[in-house]
């Protein structure tokens, strides 16, 4: 019987080699904004590109109204969303009005672009039934 490696979940350098294997990198511009992989580069239209960049800025203005109004005591619980506009809207903008949107607490800004209007999005981020009809 071959003894197995024990695993040490404090060795960092073990875990990164292990997500390296599993899910490579992958990068279509660097951080100067330079495209690096032209294959992978969407092919959206100058309208598409600003019509995302206006939902996300409008994300992070809904996220920080919305958080300031949290801590107010004015709206309740509210999951903060900022850093994740990209991830949130960027997926949401592949999809098609039949799509189903399965969301998560933190996706608000997802739910009214597809379609929900705000104020019931925000009932549905609080278990509320007016938020599901």
């Amino acid at each position: 019987m071959t003894k197995r490696k024990k695993f040490n979940p404090l060795d960092f350098e073990a875990q990164m080699k292990n997500v390296e294997t599993h899910f490579p990198f992958v990068q279509i511009m660097d951080e100067t904004g330079k495209i690096v992989n032209e294959d992978l580069m969407p092919e959206l239209t100058d309208e598409q590109l600003v019509e995302l960049f206006s939902d996300m800025l409008w994300s992070r203005a809904l996220n920080d109204r919305s958080t300031t109004l949290a801590r107010q005591g004015r709206l309740g619980f509210f999951a903060p969303t900022a850093g994740q506009e990209a991830s949130q809207l960027a997926s949401h903008y592949a999809f098609e009005k039949e799509d189903v949107l399965l969301p998560a607490y933190r996706d608000i800004p997802q739910l009214v672009k597809h379609g929900l209007p705000l104020h019931k999005a925000f009932l549905w981020s609080r278990g509320h039934i007016e938020g599901n009809k």
